[in-house]
Parts: structure tokens; sequence; C-alpha cells
């Protein structure tokens, strides 16, 4: 039997969770969405192959729950260390210790263990402020009796200084005593056998690294000591070996940066535009208390309230504050979670309400009613995660700060200095900075990962609680404040009822995705942090004076972040380190950044990449003032008139949900006959249907209100600071700044907020380049030449160009019809002033000039493939105007239309001629462009079908048909592109077959970029093979992400290497995937570099490398357990020859349009 569509997937759930009775008959099915050796959820699996990897996972997900274990129990440790400490109570530290198990076999991108280290640290701190000689006693005999012989040192550097500085502290004690104390010589004796510990494990101190556990003065002093207990150290070898080669011999790709370019390829900057050491440094400070703190206020531009009060005021006669104190003390008596009741005993009542009432404040201020659930926690748990911890470095470790300082003091040179920038990346001057100072690289502090257990997940229920109990209006104040605030501070709350401002919403929402199957069906619930609607419009009264956010890894950074290192590790906070690569929630069971490190084999490996974040991480910013100035004066002004609303869309500036009125059903329907109740259903169904469209406008416009008023606010903030955006990337490679809510990446309003902060002069071609990205910008002229475009610049110049600069709001205009609205301004605004300049190629400009990939996805495709025909559809070969993918799948598909209007196949002549009727002319270049721009992301027909679908619905064609049009024009552009990237769809479809043999052997897709980084599809579920609980791959999800997937992986290649060649010669790059972006007068040498690097890319044997992947990976010692047939299947697969088109990849170099 054969169930499909809904049906069939109830079916598919019932079965699978069915379990078989003891002694009864055994229920075999079969789906497509299963392998053929499961028989039932806990049945046996038939083939020898698949029990392998039946015990294989198995043991792979035992690991991972091992490690899962040693991380909690690392972190509960760290959790009760710290309570410990901030209690004075050294035995639960020793007996913490004693307990503790280290892990003796750490790899190479894991983190130094510092348990010991910091534990050994808080025994002496103890030590040292006991003034009772009787408790000195107590502890001396507890520790010298029990832990200080069971101390495992496992070569770290923290635990052995903390070790010696213990000893120390105990001899000196001892030492003081009078020598009538009894048991005197005993006790110096068990101090000196620790002393020959120090001996007896070679500890030496000439090694010893200063970390953020240690200030200089003890580093010191730990390695005089360490030269006394132990004179002649064996030698080992050194931490520190300098690299002979920056990124190996292995990578034809970076040989050419292997080594720094020579001085005359080097193009310097005006000393000018660097920023001072003595400015720097002064951030620097700045720099690190803002880390430290929760939170920062953002003074709201927009506020214009009559009242007498501002939100905040109005939330404080709430006393919510003292009321979420009283409640936390009560919550904490009855709190059964231990872990979380030993954190949160290191905390005042008082200073959690504090934070919370702020997090509260940030919440609100954001002004939505419906905020995601999970970040929610996140932001909440964050607070209160670093207050502890500030509080336990304070107390523990003391300020260490002055090493750090001394050392970035030392690595700011590298931005003032042009000698070093052409001798080191970032990272290697990082790394000689340290050495110099005697201190590790990673330079962070302690315990800096609590959040990464169930603390955080047991934490933010019982703070969400607290929040929800106490965050209450009483009813008769929520209801006459809507009517007036005048007394809204006075009314009695004690004899109301009270309401919660905050709940828990849950929204079902299905999963709109190009890649799902048409029998895919996928239902996402989320939870959101619902706010009360009337609360909210009493606080739209008052208005909130500052907007508060978190300062976490999200916002800007005023100084040069510290460097990403081998491994990934490091990281841009000068406190915290930070995951390089981003993990995907909605695939939480895979810790993606551990994964991936996981398959790294050497430190030289992925050096390319690390180096590529940094430079892209370094690039100095500033504020637009200009184009901010007018974005405000507009979002003040012009968003609560409704009749501005299409003037508005075009700036990308929504309404004020206020100026979007909800007429009531009296003002639609007759009174008369809603009085006589003689109103039709379908009257009603209309209005209400009306109704809901508006209250769905309203809310979105609020949405993207508060979004950018985040943006203006924080832009606002910073409009006098050079910013830097530091960024990481997702697990394809692909790149992003860490910061949401201000950066370059994003749309028209984001990317013109920001301007390089040094300027270049134009140079000669540089004015022409501004002139050529101005056009650009607007979107006229698309397919003509570059000369046209030039041409129609010069036309109007004076009359559109200049004077929009001179009159933004007051003149013509010119600049608000265009495509880019801000960034068109920008250029308007940077042309005018060149032009004012006497001399315009002297004139100093700051605005990023953009070079776009022509389809990129199908420029990678079509190198790979070598496709002729599809390599000048996206400019791949010279021409002298550009080609147009989409215009030119549109004609074919046209051409197609009109063949089969005198088709001999009824069904097929019947709806080539209804497309007729309803687009008589030819199909617009719209109609099919996202779903050719989709291709290479893997769309399927299914979600072909709707992205056509929802076009031709905007195009006005009724609803009736256009499913059977979408379908006929989906069929049409898939058989269009593969007629044009005939090699590269093959190759596509190879990427799904490989894809999908894979996850049959029950195996993620895993490959290595052409630059080192290791990748691996997250996409994975628990589940049981052979009765036996492990990962399994989700087959379509695999099968489907791989193409655009490896394609990404390919594009960021891309731009990390025409980044680094770039960074190499002092040239300005910033990116947005496949659009780069540099200086004016600097574009013509990042084109070349551009170019070059494509084909270097793409002349490497990219296909023959993933087979030969795909074979060591899925075919080792997986493939002696398969069936010879099975084997010879995978085998024939992998070593798949596609025959590759006549593309001479070298002509790229004369393609103007390739990037332009």
């Amino acid at each position: 039997m054969i169930i499909k569509g809904a049906d069939g997937r109830k079916a598919w759930l019932e079965l699978s969770n069915f379990v078989l009775p003891k002694g009864g008959r055994k229920l075999t099915f079969v789906s497509k969405k299963r392998p053929n050796d499961y028989t039932a959820k806990n049945g046996p699996v038939k083939s020898k192959f698949a029990a392998y990897m039946s015990d294989q996972l198995s043991k792979e997900f035992s690991l991972l729950g091992k490690e899962r274990n040693k991380m909690t129990s690392r972190i509960t440790t760290q959790c009760y260390l710290m309570k410990c400490h901030a209690d004075g109570d050294y035995m639960g530290i020793i007996k913490s210790l004693l307990q503790y198990k280290v892990d003796r076999f750490s790899k190479p991108f894991q983190a130094k263990d510092d348990v010991y280290g910091v534990g050994l640290l808080m025994v002496r701190r103890i030590f040292m402020d006991l003034t009772d000689q009787t408790q000195k006693f107590k502890l001396f005999f507890n520790a010298t009796a029990t832990l200080m012989g069971e101390v495992p040192f496992n070569k770290n550097t923290n635990t052995e200084i903390s070790y010696v500085l213990l000893v120390d502290s105990f001899d000196k004690w001892l030492q003081g005593q009078p020598d009538s104390l009894g048991n005197k010589g005993k006790m110096v004796s068990t101090v000196d056998s620790y002393k020959d510990i120090v001996r007896l494990k070679n500890i030496d101190g000439t090694r010893f690294l200063g970390t953020r556990l240690f200030n200089e003065t003890q580093i010191e002093e730990a390695k005089k000591l360490t030269l006394i207990y132990n004179p002649n150290p064996r030698v080992r070898k050194s931490k520190l070996v300098e690299d002979k080669s920056r990124y190996g011999n292995d990578l034809n790709l970076l040989k050419d940066i292997n080594e720094p370019v020579k001085e005359a390829s080097f193009i310097p900057l005006q000393s000018s535009q660097y920023q001072s050491k003595e400015t720097l440094m002064n951030l620097f400070d700045q720099q690190l208390q803002t880390e430290l703190t929760s939170f920062i206020r953002v003074s709201n531009f927009t506020r214009n309230s009559t009242e007498q009060m501002n939100a905040e005021e109005y939330i404080k006669t709430l006393n919510w504050e003292p009321l979420i104190c009283e409640n936390f003390k009560k919550r904490f008596a009855k709190l059964q979670n231990a872990v979380v009741k030993n954190f949160l005993s290191m905390l005042k009542a008082e200073e959690v309400a504090f934070l919370i009432h702020e997090e509260i404040l940030k919440v609100l201020s954001e002004g939505m009613h419906l905020i995601h659930y999970n970040a929610f926690e996140r932001e909440i748990t964050e607070s209160i995660l670093k207050l502890a911890h500030n509080k336990f470095v304070t107390s523990t470790l003391g300020d260490c700060s002055s090493t750090l300082e001394k050392v970035y003091s030392d690595y700011v040179e590298y931005f003032i200095d042009e000698k070093l920038r052409r001798q080191y990346r970032p990272r290697e001057y990082w790394i000689k900075c340290c050495d110099l100072n005697k201190i590790t690289p990673e330079y962070a502090l302690p315990f800096t990962d609590i959040d990464k257990s169930d603390l955080q997940k047991g934490l933010s229920t019982f703070l969400s609680q607290l929040i929800f109990d106490s965050c209450q209006i009483s009813k008769d104040r929520l209801l006459r404040s809507r009517l007036t605030s005048q007394n809204a501070t006075t009314i009695n709350q004690a004899k109301s009822k009270f309401i919660p401002i905050f709940g828990i919403q849950t929204v079902n929402t299905p999963e709109e995705s190009a890649i799902l199957e048409d029998d895919d069906y996928r239902m996402n619930v989320d939870r959101f942090l619902s706010i009360n609607k009337d609360f909210m419009r009493i606080l739209d009264k008052f208005q909130f004076e500052f907007l508060v956010f978190p300062t976490s890894n999200t916002m800007p950074m005023i100084i040069p972040p510290k460097p990403w290192l081998d491994y990934g590790n490091g990281g841009p906070s000068l406190n915290y380190n930070y995951e390089i690569i981003r993990n995907k929630y909605e695939f939480d069971q895979v810790d993606i950044c551990k994964e991936t490190k996981k398959r790294i084999k050497s430190k030289e490996q992925g050096r390319g990449v690390w180096d590529a974040l940094n430079e892209l991480s370094m690039m100095p910013w500033r504020i637009n003032k200009p184009v901010l100035d007018i974005m405000m004066t507009i979002f003040k002004n012009d968003c609560m008139d409704p009749g501005n609303e299409k003037y508005l869309d075009n700036l990308a500036f929504p309404l004020h949900m206020d100026a979007i009125n909800i007429p009531s059903i009296e003002d639609i329907l007759d009174p008369v006959k809603l009085e006589e109740k003689t109103i039709s259903k379908h009257e009603f169904s209309l209005y209400y249907k009306m109704r809901d469209q508006l209250e769905q406008k309203k809310a979105q416009a609020n949405s993207l209100t508060c979004w950018l008023l985040y943006r203006l606010a924080m832009a606002n903030h910073f409009r006098d600071q050079i910013l830097y955006f530091p960024h990481n990337m997702d697990f394809r490679g692909r790149v992003y700044p860490t910061s949401p809510y201000l950066s370059h990446m994003g749309d028209d309003v984001s990317r013109s907020l920001l301007v390089f902060a040094q300027g270049r002069p134009l140079g000669e071609k540089g004015l022409e380049w501004l002139k050529l990205h101005c056009i650009n910008l607007t979107g006229l002229l698309k397919k003509e030449s570059i000369d046209k475009r030039l041409q129609y610049v010069e036309e109007i110049l004076e009359n559109s160009i200049i004077e929009s600069a001179t009159n933004p709001l007051t003149g013509t205009k010119w600049w608000m019809t265009s495509e880019e609205p801000w960034q068109t301004l920008t250029a308007c605004i940077e042309i005018k002033n060149a032009l004012s300049c006497s001399d315009p190629t002297t004139f100093i400009s700051h605005m990023p000039i953009h070079q776009d990939g022509s389809c990129n996805g199908l420029q990678h495709y079509a190198a790979l493939g070598r496709d002729k025909q599809g390599g000048e559809e996206v400019n791949l070969l010279p021409s002298p105007k550009p080609a147009d993918i989409y215009s030119g799948v549109a004609a074919r598909v046209d051409i197609k239309r009109k063949a089969e209007e005198s088709s001999e196949v009824d069904a097929t002549k019947e709806t080539a001629l209804k497309l007729r009727h309803h687009i008589p002319q030819n199909l617009p270049r719209k109609l099919l462009k996202q779903t050719v721009m989709t291709t290479v992301y893997g769309v399927t027909e299914f979600g072909a079908t709707l992205q056509i679908q929802k076009q031709l619905k905007a195009m006005g064609i009724p609803f009736d048909v256009q499913k059977e049009l979408a379908t006929y024009l989906m069929r049409h552009a898939f058989s269009s592109l593969s007629e044009a990237f005939s090699t590269s769809m093959a190759l596509k479809e190879w990427f799904r077959q490989c894809a999908q043999a894979i996850s049959q052997s029950h195996r993620s897709v895993e490959w290595i970029t052409p630059l080192g980084l290791p990748v691996t599809q997250p996409y994975l579920k628990i589940d049981r093979i052979g009765g036996k609980v492990c990962h399994l791959p989700m087959m379509s999800k695999q099968v489907n992400a791989f193409p655009p997937n490896y394609v990404h992986s390919l594009d960021s290649s891309h731009m990390m290497l025409t980044a680094l060649a770039c960074s190499s010669r002092n040239i300005t790059f910033a990116a947005v995937h496949d659009c780069f972006w540099t200086h004016a007068g600097t574009v013509d040498e990042m084109n070349t570099i551009t170019r070059e690097q494509f084909i270097k890319l793409h002349s490497e044997p990219l296909i023959e490398n993933l087979s030969q992947h795909f074979k060591g990976l899925y075919l080792g010692e997986g493939a002696l357990h398969m069936s010879t047939p099975q084997k010879g299947k995978l085998e024939g697969l992998f070593n798949k020859r596609i025959e590759k088109g006549q593309l001479d990849i070298n002509q790229i170099m004369g393609s103007i349009y390739f990037f332009s």
C-alpha cells in the first residue's frame, strides 16, 4: 500500500514511533524517506555495511556524548569554584579539584583547561587573605594532605605557575612560624617534597608565557622560584617556533602571497589617514570597559512626547525592580537546580534585579509586540553570566589588563607603520608582539565558556519565570492609562487585579524554502515572548529616552580587533574568546565550529581563511554623517503622513504604524443594515479580510520602523568615531560582520550609512569610477556599455547629480528615483565635492565603489564546467555590452512558448495560448529572475513553481491559472538553463547524486574548500539504526543543499583570495559576498586582482579534488564492509567524469562586465 501526501506523512509518523510488543509479529514498511535497511524503528539492519555503520555511528554518538559530559563537568566545576571562592570556602575548592578529571588528551584546537590553574590560584588567594592562624593551619593541612600531590600538570602553564606560587606561599608562611611550633619540621619537609615535584615533573620556568590569570610580577616570581626548585630542567621543544612558510607549501593558490610583496607593488596611504597611537591607546581603555559592561544606552533621537516623564520613568513607577528582587529571594530559596543555585549564590539579589530590569527596558524599548524567545533567553542570561564572571575576575585575578595593554600598544604599530603592514599579516604580527612580551597569543580571561552548558538553560528558565511573575500592572491602571496619563502614577494598584506584561506565544509557520521537495512539508513551531499590546500603547505615549543594546559581540569595536589565530582560535574581543563559525540553531545538536576544528590536520591548514577574516575585520569605517542627517530628518518628519507611503517605500522607509488607520466596521458597512442584522456573510468576510490585512500591515510597519530606528540610533551614537566590524563565517566559509545592527552588509540604508574611514586620492580615473558607480546604483542603462553610461552621466551631471547633492530634500529629488537611492545620494555628494576641488585627482575620496559579480553562482558553475555559452551569458567572456542571463532565459522561454502555440499536443498548446492571453507581450525579465538566480542555490521544481507563481500574482494574473502557468514557465526556464549550462547542470546533478549516495550510507556530506577549510553539512537528526541511537543525515536537506553549499564555498574562497591579494598590496577591500568594494582610485587594481584570483581558483582541479576527497573519506575503512556491487556503485559515481566544454577561462581577464 502506498499512501502519499499529508496522510502518508501522518502514517509514517505513527508507524515510525510504533514499538512492537514482546512476541509480536514483525512489521515491515518502506518509505522513500528511509533507506532500505530499516525494518522497524528498533529492528535489525540487514546488510553487513549497515551493521558496520550502525556500530561506527553509535560509537561516534557516544563519543560526542562523552565530550558533552566533559564540557558539562568542566563548566559545572568552574561555576562551583567561583561560588566557593566568593564564599571563601577553601574546602569546597579542594574537594571540587580532587573530583575533577582533567582531559589529558586535549586537541591542538582546544583551549587549555584552566580549572586547576584557577583553583590553585583561588586557594592561594584565600590562604594569603586569612588572618586567623588556625584557619591557615587547617587550609595548609587539607591542601598538602590531599590536593598538592594529586595535581595533574599536563603541561598546562597556568597550573604550573599556580602550583609554584602556592608552594612558595606555604613556604614563606612556614618560615615565619616560630621554631617551637610543633611539627614544623615535618611541615617543612612536606613543602620541600612539593618543591621536588617541580623538578620531577620537569616544570621549566623559562617557558612560562603570560596569561590573563597572572600579572607580570607573579610571572617573574614564578620563573625565579622554578629555577630554584628545578635549576637544570630537561630541554623541551619551544612552544613558539617561527614558521618558515606563512601558509605552507601545499596550497598553490597562496604561493604568490606566501612572502611579502615587493615595495613597488605596495600602494601607500597618506600618513594623515592613520589614527595616532595615542588616540588608539586612549580608545583601548574605553573598549576594554565597554566589553566588561552588559548594556549601552543610545539616545532615542525620535522622542517627541509631550508627557512630563519618559517611558523609563513611567516603568520605574511600577516598582518592578524591587519586586524582582523580592521574588528572586523567594524563588532562590526554593530552587532545586543545584548548578543554577550555586551560580546565583555568587550574586546579590539587588544586582540580579538591576540587570533584569535593564533587560526589560531593552526589550520594551525595541517597540515590538513579539520577540523571538530564544534570542530573549540568550540575552537575559548573557548579562547575568557576564556579571558573575566579572565579579570572579575582579576578586580572583585583580587587574591583569596592564600586560594586555603593553601587548596592544605594540600591536597598534601595525596600523600606523606601512612597513609592518607589508611584511606581516595581523595574525603574524599579533603573535610576534605576544612573543616579545612573553605571553600566550590566545590571551583571554579564564572561564569564559560558562554559557555553553545546561547552566544557561536552567538559568534562562529561572530568570524568565522571575520576569513573568514580577512584571505586572493593575487592570485599573492599564484601562485608565488608555484614556489619560496625567494621573497614571497615582492610581492605587494594591486592590486591583494584576495583569502580566509578558507571556509566551507559539506561532506555527510553514517553512518556505526553495530546496524543499513538493512532498516535504515542514511546519516550524516558533516561540515568541509576547508583550501586552495595551501596555505597549501606554509606553508609546511616554516614549523612551534611550534605546538599550547588549555589549556582547553584536557591537562594532572602536579599535582594531584582536586577530583570529591558528585553528580559528582567538578572535576579536580583548577579554573573551568567541566562535569563528556561526552555529545553526535549528541544528543545535551539532557543534559546527567544533566539528570544523576537529577536521583541521595542521596549524597551517586554514590560515588563508583566518587571515582573510582578519583583513576584513581590520578595515576602519566611519559614519556617513551627511546622509545620516537626511535620513534622521525624513524618519522624524515624514513617516507619520499616509500620503508619503509611496515616496517612503522607494527609500526603504516604512510608514509609522500609527499612520495606518484601521476603520471600524461601522465605517465600512451600512450602519442601518448592521442594526437590522441584514449584512451578508460575504460582506462581513470582506471587511474582516481587509481588517486582517491592515493589522498585518500595521504590525509589519512597526517591525520595520523599529529595525530602522535601531540602525539610525546606533549610527548617530557612533557618528564621530572610527569603527571596526569583526567578522566570522558560516560553516561554508561565507563571511559576515558580527554586528547585526550596524554594518556594511545589508540593504541600501545599511550600506549608505558607512564609508571608508581612510580616504585615498581619486587619481586619474577615480572620478570616472565615481560617476559610473553613481549611474550603476540607479539601475538605469544596465544593458548598455560603460561608455554609454558615462555619456549619460555627463548629460545629467548638473541638473540631476549635482542638484541632488545640493538640494536633496527640496530640489528635483532625482536621487530618490534610483533603485538604491541612499547610495546614489552618497555618490552625488561625493561627485559634487570632488568637482568642487581645484584638481579632482587630488580629492580624498572615502566612498566605497562596488564591483558586482554577474550572477556569480552561475559564473562559478560555468567555470567549473567550462560552459562557453553559459559563460557568455554571465560575462565570463569579453563583450562590448553586458550580457543579462535573466533576460536571456526569458527570451528563450518566449521562443519555446511561440513554438508551442502551434503544437500538436493539445494540453501544451492550450497552456501556451493561455499564457499568451494573460501575458501578450514578451515575458518580463523579473518574472523568471528569482528562479534563474536560485538555480545555483538548489531550487527544486516545486520551489521554482512557487517563486514564479508569486510573480504572476504580483502581475495580477488570475489565481485559477497561476499554478498551471507557473509550472509551464518553470519547466521551460529549467530547460533553457540546461541548454546554456549543459555541463554545469550535469555537474550539479552529479553533486546531487553524490550527496544522495553519501546520505544513503548514513554519512553527512563533507568537503574541503580550496583554501583548506573543512566543511560539514550540519543537517543531522538523532535517530536509530539497527536499534542504536546515532546521528543520521536528513536525506532531502543533504541532497538539495549540497550543490549550493559547495558553490558558496567557492565564491567565499574567491572573495578571500581577492581580500588577501588586495591587502598584501595595501589596497582597501571590503565585500558583501560577491560584491567587492574599494576606493575609486584603486578600482582598476582590484578588478585585475579579482579576475586573476578567479582564474587561479578555477585553474585548480576542483572537481577532481572533490572526487578524491569523497573516495578517501567514504571509501576508506567502510568500503571493506560493503558488498561488491555497493562499493562498485560508489566508486563509479565518485570516478564519474563529465566532459567539460570549450570555455577558455583566461579570457576573463578581458571581460569588462565579469565584475562591474
